[in-house]
Protein backbone atom coordinates (compact mmCIF):
# COMPACT_ATOMS: atom_id res chain seq x y z
CA UNK A 1 0.00 0.00 0.00
CA UNK A 2 2.82 2.42 0.82
CA UNK A 3 4.41 1.96 -2.60
CA UNK A 4 1.08 2.54 -4.37
CA UNK A 5 0.47 5.78 -2.47
CA UNK A 6 3.86 7.21 -3.39
CA UNK A 7 3.33 6.36 -7.07
CA UNK A 8 -0.02 8.17 -7.02
CA UNK A 9 1.62 11.14 -5.30
CA UNK A 10 4.36 11.24 -7.93
CA UNK A 11 1.81 11.18 -10.75
CA UNK A 12 -0.21 13.91 -9.05
CA UNK A 13 2.89 16.07 -8.50
CA UNK A 14 3.92 15.61 -12.13
CA UNK A 15 0.44 16.54 -13.36
CA UNK A 16 0.36 19.66 -11.16
CA UNK A 17 3.85 20.65 -12.34
CA UNK A 18 2.85 20.24 -16.01
CA UNK A 19 -0.32 22.26 -15.50
CA UNK A 20 1.53 25.10 -13.75
CA UNK A 21 4.28 25.10 -16.37
CA UNK A 22 1.70 25.28 -19.18
CA UNK A 23 -0.13 28.17 -17.50
CA UNK A 24 3.10 30.09 -16.95
CA UNK A 25 4.35 29.44 -20.49
CA UNK A 26 1.05 30.57 -22.02
CA UNK A 27 0.96 33.62 -19.76
CA UNK A 28 4.49 34.53 -20.82
CA UNK A 29 3.57 34.16 -24.47
CA UNK A 30 0.49 36.37 -24.00
CA UNK A 31 2.61 39.01 -22.26
CA UNK A 32 5.26 38.93 -24.96
CA UNK A 33 2.63 39.30 -27.72
CA UNK A 34 0.97 42.18 -25.86
CA UNK A 35 4.25 44.06 -25.44
CA UNK A 36 5.33 43.31 -29.03
CA UNK A 37 2.09 44.74 -30.44
CA UNK A 38 2.13 47.66 -27.99
CA UNK A 39 5.59 48.70 -29.20
CA UNK A 40 4.43 48.60 -32.81
CA UNK A 41 1.45 50.82 -32.12
CA UNK A 42 3.55 53.27 -30.10
CA UNK A 43 5.97 53.63 -33.02
CA UNK A 44 3.29 55.03 -35.32
CA UNK A 45 1.42 58.26 -34.77
CA UNK A 46 -0.84 57.64 -37.73
CA UNK A 47 -4.00 59.48 -36.77
CA UNK A 48 -7.27 57.63 -36.44
CA UNK A 49 -6.77 53.90 -36.68
CA UNK A 50 -10.05 51.98 -36.92
CA UNK A 51 -8.36 49.10 -35.15
CA UNK A 52 -7.02 51.09 -32.19
CA UNK A 53 -7.42 49.29 -28.90
CA UNK A 54 -7.03 45.89 -30.53
CA UNK A 55 -3.59 45.21 -29.16
CA UNK A 56 -3.81 41.44 -29.19
CA UNK A 57 -5.64 39.08 -31.48
CA UNK A 58 -5.74 35.32 -31.68
CA UNK A 59 -6.07 34.18 -35.29
CA UNK A 60 -8.32 31.25 -36.00
CA UNK A 61 -6.45 28.69 -38.06
CA UNK A 62 -9.78 27.90 -39.75
CA UNK A 63 -10.51 31.46 -40.98
CA UNK A 64 -10.91 32.18 -44.68
CA UNK A 65 -7.50 33.54 -45.70
CA UNK A 66 -8.48 34.52 -49.26
CA UNK A 67 -8.91 38.18 -48.23
CA UNK A 68 -5.42 38.13 -46.72
CA UNK A 69 -3.96 36.68 -49.92
CA UNK A 70 -5.48 39.58 -51.91
CA UNK A 71 -4.06 42.11 -49.42
CA UNK A 72 -0.67 40.43 -49.46
CA UNK A 73 -0.53 40.94 -53.23
CA UNK A 74 -0.27 44.69 -52.54
CA UNK A 75 2.68 44.21 -50.20
CA UNK A 76 4.37 41.87 -52.66
CA UNK A 77 3.87 44.48 -55.42
CA UNK A 78 5.41 47.14 -53.16
CA UNK A 79 8.32 44.82 -52.40
CA UNK A 80 8.97 44.00 -56.05
CA UNK A 81 8.51 47.60 -57.23
CA UNK A 82 5.57 46.75 -59.51
CA UNK A 83 2.72 48.47 -57.69
CA UNK A 84 1.31 50.07 -60.87
CA UNK A 85 -0.58 46.82 -61.46
CA UNK A 86 -2.85 47.55 -58.45
CA UNK A 87 -5.04 50.64 -59.04
CA UNK A 88 -5.67 51.31 -55.32
CA UNK A 89 -1.90 51.40 -54.67
CA UNK A 90 -0.70 53.48 -57.62
CA UNK A 91 -0.55 56.75 -55.67
CA UNK A 92 2.17 55.25 -53.43
CA UNK A 93 4.42 53.75 -56.13
CA UNK A 94 7.02 56.52 -56.24
CA UNK A 95 7.59 56.51 -52.48
CA UNK A 96 7.50 52.73 -52.32
CA UNK A 97 10.52 52.62 -54.60
CA UNK A 98 12.46 54.77 -52.09
CA UNK A 99 11.27 52.93 -48.97
CA UNK A 100 11.43 49.27 -49.96
CA UNK A 101 9.27 46.77 -48.11
CA UNK A 102 11.43 44.12 -46.44
CA UNK A 103 8.85 42.12 -44.48
CA UNK A 104 5.33 42.33 -43.03
CA UNK A 105 3.15 40.81 -40.34
CA UNK A 106 -0.64 40.86 -40.06
CA UNK A 107 -1.55 42.74 -36.86
CA UNK A 108 -5.24 43.55 -37.25
CA UNK A 109 -8.31 42.35 -39.09
CA UNK A 110 -11.79 43.84 -39.19
CA UNK A 111 -14.63 42.38 -41.27
CA UNK A 112 -17.90 44.06 -42.22
CA UNK A 113 -19.98 42.07 -44.69
CA UNK A 114 -18.13 41.80 -47.99
CA UNK A 115 -15.38 44.21 -46.84
CA UNK A 116 -12.32 43.24 -44.82
CA UNK A 117 -9.77 45.75 -43.53
CA UNK A 118 -6.36 44.34 -42.73
CA UNK A 119 -3.57 46.11 -40.86
CA UNK A 120 0.01 45.04 -41.43
CA UNK A 121 3.16 46.02 -39.56
CA UNK A 122 5.62 46.58 -42.40
CA UNK A 123 9.39 46.74 -42.09
CA UNK A 124 11.08 48.97 -44.68
CA UNK A 125 14.53 50.01 -45.67
CA UNK A 126 15.56 53.54 -46.62
CA UNK A 127 18.83 53.27 -48.47
CA UNK A 128 21.37 50.62 -47.63
CA UNK A 129 21.12 50.33 -43.86
CA UNK A 130 18.23 52.15 -42.19
CA UNK A 131 15.28 49.91 -41.34
CA UNK A 132 12.04 51.18 -39.85
CA UNK A 133 8.50 49.94 -39.38
CA UNK A 134 5.06 51.39 -39.99
CA UNK A 135 1.44 50.38 -40.45
CA UNK A 136 -0.20 49.68 -43.79
CA UNK A 137 -3.96 49.26 -44.06
CA UNK A 138 -5.42 47.32 -46.97
CA UNK A 139 -9.16 47.04 -47.59
CA UNK A 140 -10.44 44.25 -49.80
CA UNK A 141 -13.94 43.50 -51.07
CA UNK A 142 -15.49 40.18 -52.01
CA UNK A 143 -16.41 40.22 -55.68
CA UNK A 144 -18.22 36.95 -56.24
CA UNK A 145 -15.78 34.29 -55.10
CA UNK A 146 -12.70 36.47 -55.53
CA UNK A 147 -11.35 39.31 -53.39
CA UNK A 148 -10.15 42.60 -54.87
CA UNK A 149 -8.16 45.41 -53.27
CA UNK A 150 -10.30 48.55 -52.96
CA UNK A 151 -8.15 50.81 -50.77
CA UNK A 152 -4.61 51.13 -49.44
CA UNK A 153 -3.65 53.58 -46.69
CA UNK A 154 -0.22 54.18 -45.23
CA UNK A 155 1.92 56.82 -43.61
CA UNK A 156 5.67 57.36 -43.98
Amino acid sequence: MGIMATTKQKVLRTAVFCALFSILAFGGWIGWRYLDTKDQEAACDCGDDPMDGERFELWSPFRDKQSEKAATSVLQAFQSGHCESIPAAQKYCERERRFKVVSWKLTGRSADGDYVSLRYWVMRTAGNSAIFGDNVWVTVQRDGKAWKVTDVSLYY
